[in-house]
């Protein structure tokens, strides 16, 4: 990613993105605070998953590690982060929070936030939180304490301040495909016969960091692609041993400045006798992802790509099945790619297409896509890698 005011020193502290584009969150989230009459909003996050670490990174520029970590965010004024010992010393030093206070072990973490409240003096009033995440104990504790706040939901709110996409943000979805794709190339000329699950997505990994990565979520299904004996459906990787001439799925989604991207390809190890079955298998998916592409663009909707999609899948035979992909940013998963979703696209947005073609009997066949970017007058693809089925060299 290509930006003048951020150094290598800023990208060694978490801190991707210039002043301008901090300032730009923190305006966007304060213009719906004030068209709400929020005072505060009050952000709790439950630990480390690429679900859900959205609004803490794109606020904070810092992940959740190990626990829960809370943040209060006024309208006015400074925001205050509270977390354990070890969250709190890297909020410190990587976070845009002027002050980090420290959950202690010897008082339960929601009295700290009930004290810090009332000493930030948001005790009456309208505050916002995201429901699905303020833990059952804590939404009685809080509601019992402040009995004048009024709480309301604001995930839809979030929701649509993440699809104001910047072109910084662009940027590094950009870059992170790009890490998907050299990756992916360096993978292939290193996976052997004899190889575990476990190996073949430390690999891929371990190449995607050394290009850029920041973050990983890797997924493989791997066996036979034969019309008797179909790929398994994709998994976190295991103990189990890849053979000479079978079929590997990987769902590669690096992260780079903490947005994430996705790749999806499918490849035979070594030489095999089932690649023509296959190849017709991802020939489906190839010509499905770039009909839906065609009708991506800014004011149509996330259903309407769906609805291409699935239509061209079932034109050559066989059955798209969930899930087809979906929306990504800083969470690697906004909003499904469903027929009936009517959430409109706009330009910048990024949306990852990967139909999971069935044969008609319902046996599972193929996995395969990649993350496009909607531009101004269509979309493109952020990814380069190969459309082929591609095979690794065998072993001598």
């Amino acid at each position: 990613m290509t930006n003048s005011t951020v150094d290598a020193a800023d990208i060694a502290r978490h801190q991707y993105f210039s002043a301008t584009e901090t300032a730009r969150r923190f305006a966007m989230l304060r213009e719906i605070m004030a068209g709400r009459d929020i005072g505060a909003i009050v952000l709790i996050h439950n630990g480390p998953s690429p679900m859900v670490q959205e609004e803490f990174y794109f606020l904070q520029s810092d992940y959740v590690p190990l626990s829960r970590s809370v943040t209060i965010i006024p309208r006015h004024g400074q925001h205050v982060a509270m977390s354990t010992y070890l969250q709190a010393k890297s909020h410190a030093k990587n976070s845009t929070t002027s002050e980090v206070r420290i959950f202690v072990e010897t008082k339960p973490q929601v009295e700290v936030l009930v004290e810090t409240l009332r000493q930030m003096g948001h005790t009456s009033g309208v505050l916002g939180w995201r429901w699905e995440a303020v833990p059952a104990t804590w939404h009685d504790t809080l509601r019992a304490e402040f009995p004048d706040i009024v709480w309301v939901d604001i995930s839809s709110d979030l929701l649509d301040l993440w699809y104001r996409r910047s072109a910084e943000e662009a940027a590094a979805c950009s870059r992170s495909a790009e890490i998907a794709d050299a990756a992916y190339d360096d993978l292939l000329e290193h996976v052997q016969p004899g190889m575990s699950e476990y190996e073949i997505v430390s690999a891929f990994n371990h190449a995607a960091t050394r290009h850029g990565a920041n973050r990983n979520f890797t997924l493989v299904a791997s066996g036979p692609c034969t019309p008797s004996t179909p790929l398994p459906e994709l998994a976190p990787p295991t103990w189990r041993t890849v053979n000479e001439g079978d079929f590997v799925t990987l769902e590669m989604s690096p992260a780079y400045a903490g947005y994430y991207t996705q790749l999806v390809r499918t490849f035979q190890v070594g030489r095999g006798d089932s690649s023509e079955h296959a190849d017709r298998l991802r020939q489906v998916a190839v010509d499905a992802v770039a009909e839906a592409a065609t009708a991506l663009k800014p004011g149509v909707t996330i259903g309407k790509v769906a609805r291409v999609l699935m239509e061209a899948v079932s034109r050559a035979g066989y059955r798209a099945e969930y899930p087809l992909g979906h929306t990504v940013g800083v969470n690697l998963l906004y909003e499904r790619l469903l027929p009936d979703n009517d959430r409109v696209l706009n330009v910048d947005d990024a949306l990852i297409i990967h139909p999971k073609v069935h044969h008609a009997n319902g046996d599972y066949g193929f996995f395969w896509g990649e993350t496009y970017l909607v531009t101004e007058t269509g979309s493109r693809s952020l990814n380069a890698a190969s459309q082929l089925l591609r095979t690794t060299e065998p072993t001598q």
